[in-house]
């Protein structure tokens, strides 16, 4: 039981994390321009695989 919290909690913290970016990318280009929003939208067609694979590194590495 503790070893699956332990697997868990970093799992979880990421899911909450990652919907809080997903708040901030949908809120904050509403306020932009078109150039702007073409940066965000390729900021995170980059930002949110590249975290993936990094959080799966990590877990399978046994790291943090």
């Amino acid at each position: 039981m503790i070893a699956l919290l332990r697997a868990a909690v970093p799992l979880f913290f990421a899911m909450v994390m990652g919907m809080i970016g997903a708040l901030v990318v949908t809120s904050v280009p509403g306020r932009h321009d078109t150039v702007t929003l073409a940066a965000f939208a390729v900021m995170t067609a980059v930002l949110n695989p590249a975290s993936a694979v990094a959080g799966d590194v990590q877990r399978r590495c046994g790291g943090a």
